[in-house]
């Protein structure tokens, strides 16, 4: 990779570094929360397709993030860290990725500032620390744009796209497409760029071919999904929870949120003064087809348009991190609209580390969402110093048997049976079945269930003994 500043290479790396260093920190003091004990649970089946049958009832459509649990899982129970290693991977490579992707669009200054967003945003660094499809689904959509602007510019211009060229194109497009539903979304939004910057008609019938082999495979995997019943919908969603998840995204933090966000209302006031003027829109554009702001802003848009209208009306389930796809075109565009405030470069660099140091603050503000993940091994392991007969409960996850969450009892040698509690009740011929006597349960569950509903119908009916707390883990001592 050539670069235009001898500094350009050196700052890539150091941040590239950093990033590494940043998501790999404590990771293994991280234990594993309950939707990465599901998708351990998956990953030790004894094929991907089993892995993917079983993860398509919490991830719906992950079919890589299947495969990659499988590849992470399936040798060695007592490695989180190792379970962990693709998510981290893809997490540090999304530096190098987003600089390369931004340059293609504006410039290396512009490159190296995203590459610092993507190194310091929280959420970037939590994704990389779960075992998840969050970390990957970001890489994917950066490969997937960085040969989308390679196809679209060498078509566009010459008419003519190399053989390699296409290859990267289909493979990224598909790489997307089965790693997420969101995933499945970008993809659709970027085929309409073809109708916006293809004009000649026979070009763009050979556009249509190449996305042909893309959108035919994703489109057999979603009917075959559908059929499947593998896709969860949730209640009618608020708006303010729309507008809280994207807040969470970004920094969890509403004011940051707004600093950050900020300078896309500056770069939108510049091209709405352009359209006035006699000057062509968007002058100040680097690729060969048209308009990168407008292309990115398309990106930006119709990407929260298209979440917002899946989430309403289709009422798609989703998790906050589920956002995580919006991050690479707000990057750019606060990037570029950092470079457009001023054109002398040491006021664009104090510009760039004052956004940085908001980066750095929304770090710390979120360093226990970050790192204190719900530390079940160390409250599994004070049952193992419990010397009598007991069993552990588990609150009900969408019908996943106990055995999802045997890792920890595993890891730690435990050999106490495992009950599914299902709406705060739990099958006493079940456990009727066992061949010793039960001196009581221990209760386990993470912040993730609504422990005060829990509590209050458990004390009612008089069973709860004692109990403890280790940060977001809560295990109780109850009768039979």
């Amino acid at each position: 990779m050539k670069f235009n500043y001898p500094y350009t290479k050196w700052i890539l790396i150091a941040l590239t570094i950093i990033a590494a260093v940043v998501r790999c920190f404590v990771l293994e003091t991280i234990s594993l929360d309950f939707e990465e004990q599901l998708i351990w649970f998956c990953g030790v089946q004894n094929s991907p397709f089993e892995a993917f049958l079983w993860l398509a009832k919490i991830k719906p459509f992950s079919l890589i993030l299947a495969i990659t649990s499988w590849l992470t899982c399936w040798d060695g129970i007592y490695f989180e860290m190792l379970n962990r290693s693709i998510s981290i991977i893809a997490g540090v490579i999304a530096v190098p990725l987003i600089f390369i992707l931004t340059r293609k669009f504006y410039s290396e200054i512009e490159g190296i500032i995203t590459a610092g967003f993507v190194a310091f945003s929280w959420n970037c660094i939590a994704a990389s620390q779960n075992i998840a499809d969050h970390s990957l689904l970001l890489i994917f959509i950066l490969l997937y744009f960085i040969a989308l602007i390679t196809f679209l510019d060498r078509i566009s211009e010459e008419g003519f796209v190399s053989k390699q060229e296409n290859i990267f194109l289909i493979i990224t497009g598909l790489l997307l497409g089965f790693s997420s539903i969101w995933g499945i979304l970008i993809v659709l939004i970027s085929f309409f760029y073809s109708f916006f910057f293809i004009t000649k008609i026979k070009i763009f019938l050979k556009t249509l071919a190449r996305f042909a082999y893309i959108i035919v495979p994703i489109g057999l995997f979603s009917w075959w999904g559908l059929n499947q019943n593998i896709i969860y919908t949730a209640n009618k969603i608020a708006p303010f929870e729309h507008i809280n998840s994207i807040n969470y995204i970004i920094s969890n933090n509403f004011i940051l949120s707004i600093i950050l966000i900020a300078p896309i209302f500056y770069l939108a006031f510049i091209y709405v003064k352009r359209l006035f003027s006699a000057d062509e829109f968007g002058e100040d554009a680097k690729t060969k087809f048209n308009n990168s702001t407008l292309v990115i802003s398309i990106w930006l848009a119709a990407s929260v348009a298209g979440f917002v209208l899946l989430t309403l009306f289709v009422r798609i389930d989703f998790n906050a991190n589920d956002l995580i796809f919006i991050l690479p075109p707000l990057f750019i565009l606060i990037a570029r609209s950092i470079i457009l405030i001023s054109n002398k470069l040491k006021f664009q660099i104090i510009i760039a580390s004052f956004f940085g140091f908001i980066f750095l603050i929304s770090i710390f503000l979120n360093l226990e969402t970050i790192n204190n993940k719900p530390e079940y091994n160390s409250a599994i392991r004070y049952l193992m110093h419990d010397k009598n007969n007991f069993a552990i409960l588990i609150p009900k996850t969408n019908d996943f048997p106990a055995e999802a969450f045997s890792y920890y009892p595993k890891k730690n040698n435990i050999k106490a049976n495992l009950f599914i509690m299902d709406d705060f009740n739990f099958s006493r011929n079940e456990i009727a079945k066992t061949k010793e006597k039960l001196d009581y349960f221990w209760l386990v569950f993470d912040n993730t269930h609504n422990d005060k509903k829990i509590i209050s119908v458990l004390n009612s009916k008089a069973l709860i003994q004692s109990g403890y707390r280790y940060k977001g883990v809560t295990i109780y001592k109850m009768h039979q």
